[in-house]
């Protein structure tokens, strides 16, 4: 973890992508989320900057989305978006439209697999389902 995480804070868009991707996929075994903790700062500072690469940001949601099921690394996310003030930019992300028009990996929706019920995705969310006659998510 310590060689990933170095690559992710690389120049390369492409080395940052793979290393997360690596972590994203490293962190779907039990011991790999035990052993993340130190990859949660450079993969929230991936999603935080100014200019994004929209498979890097996939990768980074994805390795997150792994980590935080364990809580320890869960709490790690949550310090560390705290103590670098990006709170909001953060939680941003999670109140854009779930369906943009766009296809998987750019769309937004395949960012926000795991929406609070109530918020603004997920009322973009229950719209879209209504419109295609899907049934309600679960608010």
């Amino acid at each position: 973890m310590d060689l990933l995480t170095l690559h992710m804070e690389a120049r390369s868009a492409n080395v940052r992508r793979l290393a997360a991707g690596c972590t994203m996929a490293i962190t779907i075994d039990k011991q790999g989320k035990m052993q993340s903790m130190q990859c949660a700062e450079p993969l929230v500072e991936m999603l935080l900057e100014s200019d994004p690469d929209p498979a890097t940001v996939r990768d980074a949601v994805g390795a997150l989305k792994n980590m935080s099921e364990y809580p320890k690394a869960r709490r790690a996310i949550d310090r560390y978006v705290k103590h670098s003030g990006a709170s909001e930019k953060y939680s941003a992300m999670f109140d854009r439209p779930m369906y943009d028009q766009k296809q998987w990996p750019e769309s937004l929706r395949y960012e926000h697999q795991n929406v609070a019920p109530g918020g603004a995705a997920a009322d973009a969310e229950a719209e879209v389902r209504s419109r295609w006659g899907y049934p309600a998510p679960f608010r």
